[in-house]
């Protein structure tokens, strides 16, 4: 596109000649065509919850805003910015939502399921866009809902259960297992999840079968190793 304009020293080298303006046209376009269609495929991915096309779209938004800044007509700069306020706004929706169901306690157990739909799908903005600008208002917004829901006497359980939901999602896709895996690990809310977790899936053994294996060394012979039960005989 910088070098386009010079396109017209070869009018008079080209037989017939050369309209150079019409080939100018013709490129920016071209252009302009491309950037479009990248701008429909980030609605399109966007609303069909397709979050990793998004984050190529995106990308390559961005470098199209570094290479055609100059060019409004090319690419208009309200488009990189409308995308950002466009998502979110979106997650700030969410959040509404996902506080909605959390007004009583009836309430939030009838909306178990949604609540948790609700709360994957900010999830999986947060973990399949970490390119994008939005990542720290999503977060913000999903503390401050779990926040929010320990306000109440019944919500530390509630997170929990919500945790015990996040870790046993074999119903779900790959893609929503892997992101709520993901949440657990990202709010210090599921802790306690987090904690249960790691003590059932540790070999869980005996106290006798543990201390047999213990060895020790006898501090007045540096070549001497004596098995614990042997310690434990003398």
């Amino acid at each position: 596109m910088f070098n386009l304009r010079e396109i017209r020293i070869l009018n008079n080298l080209a037989n017939p000649k050369l309209d150079t303006e019409r080939v100018q046209n013709d490129i920016t376009e071209l252009v302009v065509s491309h950037v479009k269609k990248v701008r429909v495929d980030v609605n399109t991915n966007w609303t069909e919850r397709n979050y990793k096309d998004l984050q190529y779209n995106i990308t390559d938004l961005r470098q199209m805003e570094n290479h055609f800044k100059t060019y409004e007509d090319v690419f208009p700069e309200s488009w990189s910015t409308g995308i950002a306020e466009l998502i979110e706004k979106k997650i700030e929706d969410f959040g509404k939502q996902g506080r909605s169901y959390l007004t009583t306690s009836s309430n939030a157990k009838e909306s178990k399921s949604d609540f948790r739909r609700c709360f994957v799908e900010m999830g999986s903005v947060l973990i399949e866009l970490p390119v994008f600008s939005v990542r720290n208002t999503t977060k913000t917004i999903m503390s401050d809902v779990l926040e929010y829901c320990l306000s109440f006497d019944w919500g530390t359980n509630y997170i929990f259960q919500l945790g015990i939901c996040l870790q046993h999602s074999e119903d779900a896709s790959d893609d929503e297992i892997h992101v709520a895996h993901s949440l657990l690990g990202k709010f210090r809310h599921f802790k306690d999840v987090l904690t249960l977790i790691w003590n059932s899936e540790i070999e869980q053994k005996p106290p006798e079968d543990t201390i047999k294996k213990i060895i020790g060394h006898d501090a007045s012979d540096g070549n001497s190793v004596l098995n614990c039960d042997e310690q434990i005989s003398d």
